[in-house]
């Protein structure tokens, strides 16, 4: 039994540092480029600071359901996007114009 629940502290620990290594990785890149929050895919969206699948999906969502955002302020409308978050991703936001958005 004592051997079983260390194999599954090691699985827990593994999968754990699995995930601070993908979200270290994430914010080491660089970011360049903006996104059309208007016309942007989810994996698009995905790329913004504090943006994972889930506030993507909800963009997405909120767009089909009330047509463009008039204003890139009009992100804090969904769900998880307040202030702060608006603020570390407003200048990767457009609502005109091509999607460029690249990680280096």
């Amino acid at each position: 039994m004592q051997r079983a629940i260390n194999w599954s502290t090691a699985l827990l620990l593994a999968s754990a540092l699995t995930l601070v290594s993908a979200a270290q990785l994430r914010a080491a890149t660089t970011l360049t480029g903006v996104v059309n929050i208007n016309t942007a895919t989810v994996e698009q969206l995905e790329m913004l600071p504090n943006v994972g699948a889930i506030k993507a999906l909800a963009i997405v969502k909120h767009r089909a359901k009330h047509g463009p955002f008039r204003s890139v302020n009009d992100l804090v409308l969904i769900s998880g996007i307040g202030d702060k978050a608006l603020a570390q991703m407003r200048s990767f936001c457009v609502i005109e114009g091509r999607t460029t958005v690249k990680r280096e």
